[in-house]
């Protein structure tokens, strides 16, 4: 494969101290980049990444950042993730998903247009009524974390070099400082204490080695012809059917899981029914699926290092 595109400047990682944008820090850092990584409230320390305090809800903070840095690649992770909260509070959630984007974006356009963007979604941007969805599904959300995500799409899409990553739920080891879904089902288990999963909610979970990997392989790409690409698992699954295979997996015991309903969840949230997706762009592109046995056997491995 290609280096990343104009290797010698730095690669802008936003949310770094989030699960998945740790990750990609991690990665790039790896690979012998200069990568800077913005944090906003929460300063995570990462090997080789020099992290960065920016609030990219300040228009005139993301137009310095992207001046000052000139950045040859932007991986734009940051979000407000909460499904509650963003129902709770719209308007904090239109700051930090479509405004910040916004501003993110005018700026790239302004400063670094030939940088290539890669802006991280979600599966949250469809209605969960005609699955398995695949790139060209028209976004549908029922919920302001869905609504917000898919606005601010549009903003990456203007961009001359700028593209969608659609993920599926996030799965993987324990980062650090960062809330993982796996560690979620993990902590309550462990002490032999309830669970609650959705088993009216379908997800095609991706592993977070395979979402990095794909972050890689758009970064590294010849322009593609596509802007829009989707990272999921193989498998469809219920939350309960993941949380299940979960504990098997790591022999946590499987009569502490309560099932629930999507109608059930807490703060207001309005929860898809399901949201598989095909990834049929990025398969073509060379990328891979881990099966979700394989991966939660690494995850295990990681977990007791």
């Amino acid at each position: 494969m290609s280096e990343i595109p104009d290797f010698g400047r730095p690669v802008l990682v936003t949310g770094a101290s989030g699960y998945v944008g740790q990750q990609v820090a991690l990665a790039l850092a790896a690979e012998g980049c200069h990568v800077a990584g913005i944090f906003l409230s929460r300063q995570v320390p990462l090997p080789k990444v020099d992290m960065v305090p920016v609030d990219l809800r300040d228009e005139a903070a993301c137009r310095r950042l992207i001046r000052d840095l000139r950045p040859a690649a932007i991986v734009h992770c940051a979000a407000v993730t909460s499904l509650g909260f963003c129902q709770s509070e719209p308007e904090s959630a239109r700051a930090g998903n479509l405004h910040a984007t916004r501003f993110l974006s005018h700026a790239v356009k302004e400063f670094a247009p030939s940088a290539r963007v890669v802006a991280l979604s979600t599966d949250m941007v469809f209605d969960g009524e005609s699955a398995p969805y695949d790139e060209q599904a028209n976004t549908s959300p029922i919920n302001v974390y869905g609504e917000t995500k898919a606005d601010a799409e549009k903003h990456i899409l203007s961009l001359d070099n700028g593209v969608i990553l659609r993920s599926a739920l996030v799965y993987g080891p324990p980062a650090r400082e960062a809330h993982t879904f796996l560690s979620w089902i993990h902590e309550p288990l462990r002490k032999k204490r309830a669970a609650t999963l959705f088993h009216d909610e379908v997800r095609t979970a991706v592993f977070v080695d395979d979402l990095v990997a794909a972050v890689m392989l758009l970064l590294r790409a010849e322009p593609p012809a596509e802007s829009v690409f989707h990272a999921a698992g193989a498998e469809a699954l219920t939350r309960m059917q993941f949380g299940q295979t979960f504990a098997s997996a790591f022999d946590l015991p499987l009569d502490c899981l309560v099932p629930a309903k999507r109608a059930e969840a807490p703060n207001g949230q309005l929860r898809p029914r399901d949201l598989a997706m095909s990834c049929q762009r990025l398969i073509d592109a060379g990328w891979q699926q881990t099966p979700l046995g394989e991966a939660l056997r690494q995850c295990r491995e990681r977990w007791e290092i």
